[in-house]
């Protein structure tokens, strides 16, 4: 498994059975292996491939979600004297 916890590019190309990132993509949301696209490329972490492979669920970190934070503080009543 290579240091830097993603798959190849053909690694991916051999996971999927295509060439093209449309078609990766296609099949690795079928299979429900989570996966990011970064223009021409499809990252897929080994951990997930794992997982996949022995039938366990797959932990995928969401992390939090800032836009709800920023949301939440511009809408927030200013505070203090303004006038």
């Amino acid at each position: 498994m290579p240091n830097e916890g993603f798959l190849a590019d053909e690694d991916v190309r051999r996971l999927t059975g295509f060439a093209r990132a449309s078609g990766q993509e296609s099949w690795l949301k079928t299979a429900g292996i989570p996966f990011k696209r970064r223009g021409p490329v499809v990252l897929v972490l080994w951990t997930h491939v794992e997982q996949w492979i022995e039938g366990k669920p797959l932990r995928v970190s969401t992390g939090p979600n800032f836009s709800a934070i920023n949301s939440r503080v511009s809408k927030a009543p200013q505070t203090g004297s303004s006038r």
